[in-house]
């Protein structure tokens, strides 16, 4: 199963937690075409747990697996031994595209297409963030599960109550090629943690909320003017509402 990674257009930051319990979450999430592709299989020859990506391991039980994602994943899935995950990626991790989220989500499309389980796509998302956000513990926000599965260009709302509700931006194909045209993937060779600076930002609304949730609300206000933005086909408006 192949995932893609993502790209925010606008109100990014506003489905973190600890903002959107409190004055609610808007962003608008589009999937690009790079992908994270995962390939599983039962092991019929012995019983080790075989894990290829930056790294090999091979483990003869659950609990010698190195790779925390994956360990999980196939802890939810009550695989112990005897399998075998292939990961290909086309871009490299720690560039903000949702790397983690992605592979959780094609991890968990590949395991649940062997083991015949079928899932929507929404209830991949639903349990990519319950490993992640609530197994994993890693911090974050909604977007990167529900937009990695669901695909497209898609408007994310989540509510004071965490809930998350999500709508696909119709957009006129021309509009489209055109918003295409004038998009560019630069890669920077700086690698971030995305975790470490969620952290630090949860560190500050402590010592100055105010400050945070203004400009959070700016933000979330820029995302909102960005969908008709973007169904006009107005690229340059839009591309001002990024720069700020």
């Amino acid at each position: 199963a192949s995932a893609p990674y993502r790209i925010s257009l606008g109100g990014g930051g506003t489905d973190l937690p600890f903002y959107a319990s409190k004055n609610a979450g808007h962003l608008i999430s589009a999937a690009i075409n790079e992908y994270i592709t995962v390939m599983v299989a039962h092991r019929q020859l012995d019983n080790n747990i075989f894990l290829q990506y930056s790294d090999i391991e091979v483990a003869k039980n659950i609990s010698k697996v190195n790779h925390k994602i994956l360990k999980e994943i196939l802890i939810y899935f009550k695989i112990s031994d005897s399998f075998q995950i292939a990961t290909f990626s086309t871009m490299p991790t720690f560039t903000g595209l949702g790397a983690s989220s992605v592979l959780i989500v094609a991890s968990i499309k590949a395991i649940s297409n062997l083991f015949g389980k079928k899932l929507t796509n929404l209830q991949v998302a639903q349990k990519a963030f319950h490993v992640e956000r609530e197994i994993l513990g890693l911090k974050g926000g909604y977007q990167d599960q529900y937009i990695s599965s669901l695909g497209g260009i898609q408007s994310i709302e989540v509510t004071k109550s965490l809930r998350v509700n999500c709508k696909q931006l119709k957009i006129h194909q021309d509009q489209l090629e055109k918003l295409q045209r004038s998009l560019y993937l630069v890669y920077s060779s700086v690698d971030r943690e995305s975790a470490k600076i969620i952290r630090d930002q949860e560190k500050e609304v402590k010592i100055n909320e105010s400050k945070i949730f203004n400009t959070y609300d700016q933000i979330k206000e820029i995302g909102k003017d960005a969908i008709e933005q973007l169904k006009k086909g107005e690229i340059k408006k839009f591309g001002i509402g990024m720069d700020r």
